[in-house]
């Protein structure tokens, strides 16, 4: 039997042309902003499976060595030393085998933020001090300062310092060890707890959006207009937030109901190794300087 010509040809689907120049809808932006979030959370699981140096240390040990190097960073008020321990991050970073773009993804954000908070800092108006350049407006003289430039430039190194540690941290330790790593430096119960339920339900609603998403995805034929689908994503929005109070409650009661008193139970803590006590000596060392300078 011969087959139709209309059966074996190429169909499109209707709506507009798959060619160039088309650009993501705004759905589809959405699906992959939640996909790309998730992305970075299974990346994060990738670097604390491999062999590096943060990875070696015992969770209590690494834990409080990067508590106390974020410390470090606060009290530094050179920026040189705050570029010193720039590069002890960067060392870091190497000897654990995080790659540089994960990182830098990670510190690009508050760095930026940060920026722009600070630029009135570097003008005479918040900062008086020696001009650099300056112009008058309606007889008011506004000018950037060397004393401005050096506290906004202070401010912002260290800033992108204490975020490199944290960002470190994260990147290198797996959920378990850094609540058993809390734990073990004696960091109160119920912010241990709140921690715990934060990571442990975020995945879960983002979960939901994406299935919520990609449902709404394969059901349209032909792109929307926009303000039909930013409609449907404030109702997605709505429906997470009640979703969010019923497992909330739901986890509560179950919770409660099998005894649980409002402490995270981890396993038990291993004793540090020579390892452990020269990377706390390392960084204790660090915060003394830091006290100097």
């Amino acid at each position: 039997m011969k087959i139709p010509a209309w059966f074996g040809a190429e169909t499109t689907p209707p709506g507009p042309a798959r060619g160039g120049g088309q650009t993501e809808g705004f759905v589809e932006k959405n699906l992959g902003a939640v996909t790309g979030f998730m992305k970075e959370v299974l990346e994060s699981h990738e670097y604390s499976h491999r062999k590096g140096m943060l990875q070696a240390i015992e969770a209590r040990a690494r834990t409080g060595g990067i508590i106390i190097l974020v410390v470090s960073a606060a009290f530094m008020e050179k920026i040189l030393s705050l570029l010193v321990l720039a590069l002890v991050a960067a060392a870091i970073m190497r000897l654990s085998q995080v790659d540089g773009p994960s990182l830098l993804k990670r510190v690009l954000p508050p760095a930026l933020f940060t920026g722009i908070l600070v630029i009135p800092a570097f003008f005479s108006f918040i900062t008086p001090g020696s001009e650099i350049v300056g112009f008058t407006v309606a007889g008011y003289r506004i000018a950037m300062t060397v004393e401005g430039v050096e506290v906004g430039l202070r401010l912002l190194v260290r800033v992108s310092v204490m975020v490199s540690f944290v960002a470190l941290l994260f990147l290198t330790t797996k959920e378990a060890d850094l609540f058993r790593g809390l734990k073990g430096l004696s960091v109160p119960g119920f912010f241990i707890t709140a921690l715990f339920m934060t990571f442990r339900y975020i995945l879960i609603l983002l979960k939901t959006v994406e299935d919520s998403t990609l449902s709404r995805k394969s059901r349209t034929i032909s792109r929307t207009a926009l303000k039909g689908s930013q409609g449907w994503f404030a109702g997605r929005v709505a429906f997470l937030l009640q979703r969010s109070i019923n497992i909330s409650e739901e986890v509560t009661m179950a919770m409660a109901s099998r005894g649980f008193k409002g402490k995270i139970k981890t396993l038990e803590e291993k004793n540090l190794s020579g390892r452990d006590y020269l990377w706390l000596g390392f960084t204790s060392f660090l915060f003394f300087i830091a006290l100097g300078v």
